[in-house]
């Protein structure tokens, strides 16, 4: 690979990246800190799907959570993806700087717009200095994105080589995160998509998305045969690798299934819009498409397992009564921090090298916290009725199956064909 890659980029969807003020949108529009957290976050559900594969990813069980993984296990993932892939680390022992400078540069200056548009997660997030649920309040100051069809360029350059299979790698790897992933608020739900229009000073062999994604795996296979004895305290000496019967510890590329259902897995729409797809995550737009009804009980609500699409799913009601308003809240809350949504969301445009349409990407995993609240009020009262849900693997699986089940329902109560195209 060149010294430098330039890869021309246009966002396909609404661009959210908060500034100083966090109402107002970045005026550079793409921030390099954004994409190189993208970046390192898809380089370790890469490097950890090639070790759990081979059964060097177990996790280990605690109160809270029912599986995170080991320090070791960290520390293994971390110099694989920032030691040999390049991208930086910090270890017990030694720690090195990211062999890659990052920059951004809007083609054309971005001029930000108010935060009028209709889609809901928007509406939900970003209109208004909120309190608690993201409702906005009267008097709240409008925010800002940038609207769809701006263009910029990400310029990465290497300073110096170290491993070559991994450098070449953790680009590939930045191409496919820019694909299945968006950037700033919202982005697992769609929102700062980009589309990838041009890539200068690399050479590509694969000529789509599923086959980039193949390649990767496989390098990352290859990373992991290479370098792990030099990274990973565990030796393989013997070759042998232990029977994985449960799900990985963290979010991971993976070939594998468990109890039926595929570790990972990623989706093609190719003639989807954004969004219908983009608000299936708001029940009452998902039950209209379902039930033609912004009220069902959709078999999310019915198992009380809508807490699978991420946590804390809360919102909050007023109640009249007795001359007062009074305040409370529903849904699902949890004493472990934010869990966020396990099934991941970009949409691409004509404009895109790798094709057009939504994808989406789906992560079976066993960092959920092993018990949950849902709280509703009651009828009249108004006062909240918790109950206590303890969540162990069975539970968790019967959430992934509703999950997925009402999503590919609602793709084709859409008429939008879908495909496979990982594993």
């Amino acid at each position: 690979m060149s010294s430098q890659v330039e890869i021309i980029v246009r966002n396909s969807t609404p661009l959210l990246i908060g500034w100083y003020d966090p109402l107002k949108t970045d005026p550079q529009g793409l921030r390099a800190t954004e994409i190189k957290g993208l970046w390192r976050w898809w380089s370790r559900a890469f490097i950890a799907g090639a070790l759990y594969d081979k059964g060097l990813l177990l996790g280990r069980y605690s109160n809270d959570v029912l599986l995170e993984p080991t320090e070791s296990e960290v520390e293994c993932i971390s110099c694989l993806a920032g030691k040999v892939l390049g991208l930086g680390f910090t270890g017990k022992n030694e720690a090195e700087a990211s062999r890659f400078i990052l920059y951004t540069e809007p083609l054309k200056e971005p001029v930000p717009k108010p935060c009028r548009d209709g889609l809901q997660r928007i509406q939900l997030l970003t209109i208004g200095k909120r309190g608690r649920g993201g409702h906005a309040k009267k008097g709240d100051v409008e925010c800002q994105y940038i609207e769809r069809g701006h263009i910029f360029k990400i310029a990465v350059e290497k300073r110096y080589a170290k491993y070559r299979d991994g450098e070449e790698l953790a680009i590939k790897i930045l191409l496919a995160a820019l694909q299945l992933s968006g950037l700033g608020k919202g982005s697992r739900r769609g929102l700062g998509s980009l589309d990838i229009e041009n890539i200068s000073n690399f050479s590509l062999t694969v000529t789509n998305l599923k086959e980039l994604i193949k390649d990767i795996y496989e390098g990352c296979t290859n990373i992991v045969d290479t370098h792990y004895d030099e990274c990973c305290k565990r030796k393989t000496a013997t070759g042998k690798t232990e029977t994985v019967n449960f799900p990985p510890p963290m979010p991971v590329m993976s070939k594998k299934s468990v109890d039926n259902l595929k570790i990972s897995q990623v989706i093609v729409a190719g003639n989807a819009s954004f969004e219908p797809i983009h608000n299936f995550f708001v029940r009452t737009e998902r039950c209209k498409v379902l039930y033609k009804n912004p009220r069902c009980f959709d078999e999310l609500r019915e198992n009380l397992s809508a807490w699978v699409l991420g946590l804390p799913r809360i919102q909050r009601r007023r109640e009249k009564g007795r001359g007062k308003e009074k305040e409370t809240w529903t849904g699902y809350e949890t004493t472990v921090s934010r869990r966020a949504s396990p099934i991941l969301v970009s949409y691409h445009s004509d404009w895109n090298m790798f094709g057009k349409g939504a994808l989406i990407s789906i992560f079976i995993s066993g960092d959920w916290p092993t018990e949950l609240t849902w709280s509703k009020p009651e009828p009249r009262e108004g006062t909240p009725r918790p109950k206590r849900i303890k969540v162990d693997f069975n539970v968790l699986y019967k959430a992934y199956r509703a999950a997925i089940g009402e999503l590919t329902k609602y793709l084709e109560r859409l008429n939008f064909g879908y495909s496979s195209i990982w594993p």
